[in-house]
């Protein structure tokens, strides 16, 4: 049983590194300022790679070049980024290296900006190791830090805040449509920044770029789940060399499941991660082809249960209308109807089955239609008792319609 829990996983792992590569339009501009326009790895590049991957094509090789070579790339409307030369504020933001000094301390460095609105006035982001920060750029002019910078009062441990930034704010997006309140109220935050810089755009009639970073919906999906399962079942006596009584094999049967499946697509990940949960019913129904022991017992096993299904999803987009997918579930068991195993001249053994653990891959297409193979790990069936025991494993293959 280890070893085949073992190849399962060694199977996932492989076949999830394989179908992380995804790939959409974008350019990227060389330090000589040639453009490349290329299909880049779609990651979400809130923190930069080394590498760049990229594709010229779809069906060719994957190529990578090293970002300190890169001055700017792009993908789509979602993502940028710029390289330049630039006054960065180099003293920390931790608390525990807070200082006593209002004004902060820049350094000229090369780094990378992440765009956030382009157009007459523009805004961007820094990452930086030691604190974040925003820039900004009207007419394409120079470009400068927006101020802010925490630090303690003189005598005290008390943090206030150095808040140029928004006398920088009022002096540069001088506009009707925004007013002097909102420019009080401004937070040294993304969110906040970008409505004043949207605003302005506007206000100047300027054809201006809103870089949306891909953070996905939450969203929920109600799907049929038909399917047919191969299970099999062996019955482990107490005494497996008793004359009296003995092991059963059951052997290989094939048995059709039902589920309605619940999944919530979760905004993390640009909508790659979903929990769902499943309600499925499943049955088993088979006899001892030979009696066993000295009094040549014959049995007969009629299990039905409900199998509710809870687990974790992971999706790789493969194009616009397929995807795969891998998932993980811990399922409860409640039986139903007169599941038991029959003896014929003995007392019956009631069944009351034990959770279980399974796995499972597939694919989606145009987030309708749904395949499905899925690994079910032992249920003991005969948790109740403590001397008999049973090996119940299962395979299911799995059709899907997702009707909203």
């Amino acid at each position: 049983m280890k070893s085949t829990y073992f190849y399962w996983f060694a199977f996932l792992f492989g076949f999830s590194t394989f179908a992380q590569n995804h790939f959409i339009a974008g350019y990227f501009i060389n330090e000589s300022g040639n453009r490349t326009d290329c299909l880049i790895k779609d990651e979400s590049y809130l923190k930069l790679p080394a590498n760049l991957e990229y594709k010229s094509s779809e069906n060719s090789d994957i190529q990578s070049v090293r970002m300190e070579t890169i001055i700017e790339f792009g993908i789509s409307e979602h993502i940028k980024y710029i390289k330049r030369k630039t006054k960065v504020h180099v003293s920390s933001s931790a608390l525990e290296d807070l200082d006593y000094n209002q004004e902060p301390v820049f350094e000229e460095q090369e780094i990378f900006l992440r765009a956030i609105v382009e157009g007459s006035a523009n805004l961007y982001f820094y990452d930086g190791p030691k604190r974040p920060a925003f820039y900004y750029q009207m007419n394409g002019g120079e470009l400068e830090p927006l101020i802010y910078k925490t630090y303690l009062l003189d005598g005290s441990y008390k943090i206030t805040e150095n808040n140029t930034f928004k006398k920088q704010i009022y002096s540069q997006l001088k506009c009707e449509g925004i007013q002097d309140s909102e420019i009080r109220n401004t937070k040294y935050k993304e969110r906040d920044l970008s409505k004043l810089f949207i605003a302005y755009n506007e206000c100047q009639n300027s054809n201006y770029l809103v870089y949306k970073k891909s953070q996905g919906k939450l969203d929920l999906n109600v799907s049929l789940r038909p399917g047919v399962t191969f299970s099999s079942l062996e019955l482990l006596s107490p005494d497996p060399t008793s004359i009296v009584l003995g092991d059963v094999d059951y052997g290989q049967h094939t048995g059709i499941r039902v589920g309605v499946e619940l999944e919530l697509v979760l905004p993390a990940g640009k909508n790659k991660w979903a929990v769902f949960f499943e309600p499925t019913y499943q049955a088993f129904k088979a006899s001892n082809d030979e009696p066993i022991g000295i009094f040549e017992y014959e049995t007969t096993i009629d299990y039905q249960a409900l199998d509710l299904n809870l687990g974790l999803r992971h999706y790789f987009v493969l194009s616009e209308k397929s995807k795969l997918f891998i998932n993980a579930s811990h399922a409860f068991v409640i039986n139903f109807g007169d599941s038991k195993v029959d003896f014929d001249g003995r007392s019956d053994l009631d069944i009351k089955s034990q959770g279980f653990f399974a796995f499972g891959l597939g694919y989606k297409f145009m987030d309708r239609m749904s395949a499905e193979i899925r690994y079910s790990t032992n249920r003991n069936l005969l948790g109740e008792y403590a001397n008999w025991n049973t090996n119940f494993t299962s395979v299911s293959a799995i059709l899907g319609y997702t009707f909203f």
